[in-house]
């Protein structure tokens, strides 16, 4: 799922699979291009910019909820 941090339109997809396989094609179907897209470390994330290539950034749940840049993922 999302939320666009502006308008805070949000949309969630049930998936069987957490893989890249399945995650990547739904943020192609439902992320605009030009968006920066903000997730935490799961694998499936990794090529993010490679494969839709839109920006993206990451926190790291280990050591905080809230990047020091002001990313994270509280509100999926």
């Amino acid at each position: 799922g999302g939320i666009d941090t502006q308008t805070k339109d949000a949309f969630l997809v049930e998936v069987n699979k957490r893989d890249a396989a399945t995650l990547l094609p739904l943020i192609q179907r439902h992320v605009l291009p030009g968006t920066t897209v903000w997730t935490d470390l799961w694998a499936a994330y990794n090529s993010i910019t490679a494969v839709t290539g839109l920006a993206h950034q990451t926190v790291n749940h280990s050591i905080t909820s809230r990047a020091v840049n002001g990313v994270h993922t509280n509100g999926v």
